[in-house]
This record gives C-alpha cells, sequence and structure tokens, in this order.
C-alpha cells in the first residue's frame, strides 16, 4: 500500500486523463479547453509559449517557461492539482497527443506505459 498522499496524486492524475480521454466528445473538448486556458492563466502576462506545453505542464516540468507558471493568474482547479501531483512524483511523462489515448509513462515505479482505465 502507498502513503495516502501518494495515493491521493496517483488518482488525481488519472482522473485528470479520464477526462481529456473521454469517449464523450464535448468532455474531452471542453477538458482540454480547460486545461489550455489554465496554461494561459498560469503564464500571467508572460508570453504563453505556442504550441502550448500540455504534455510538459501536466508532467511538472520546470523548464520551457514552465518554473515560473505557478506565479500566475490561475486559480487551483483539476490541472494545477495534477501538475503539483506529477512534479511530486518526478520522472512522470505524460503524452496526451495519441489518437486514441494518452500514455502516462512513470519511470520510477514501473517503466511501463500504463493506460487509463476508463
Amino acid at each position: 500500500m502507498l502513503p495516502l498522499t501518494e495515493e491521493a496524486d496517483i488518482w488525481t492524475i488519472a482522473r485528470a486523463m479520464q477526462l481529456l480521454d473521454s469517449e464523450d466528445k464535448s468532455v474531452s473538448e471542453v477538458a482540454l479547453a480547460q486545461l489550455e486556458e489554465t496554461i494561459r492563466l498560469g503564464c500571467g502576462k508572460r508570453e504563453v509559449p505556442f504550441p502550448i506545453p500540455i504534455n510538459e505542464y501536466l508532467a511538472g516540468v520546470m523548464d520551457k517557461g514552465l518554473g515560473a507558471i505557478r506565479h500566475g493568474g490561475a486559480s487551483m482547479n483539476l490541472w494545477t492539482r495534477s501538475r503539483r501531483a506529477a512534479g511530486n512524483w518526478k520522472r512522470i511523462k505524460i503524452d496526451v497527443s495519441g489518437e486514441q489515448y494518452s500514455k502516462i509513462i512513470a519511470d520510477d515505479i514501473s517503466c511501463l506505459s500504463l493506460k487509463v482505465v476508463r
């Protein structure tokens, strides 16, 4: 069993991925739009990188200008919590560019690519 804080991180990331990968197109589109808006707000007055670094943001990456994103105007939501959760785990990579489903690659846990179960 994992400590509850680690388990909460896993469930937060899983919930975010479930929304992005929803079979209901409107749910996945709204989730993606909210995520992109969170990143834009997080950038504050700084220029938003193009293309929007969704994978890096969700994985908690702090380079590519994303280190200062926490000081922007985004309020706490599922996407900011998912970013923090992934950052807590380190070495997690998230790829939401897949056509059928997203991948969460957690090298520090299993070195396996995991499909989020719906």
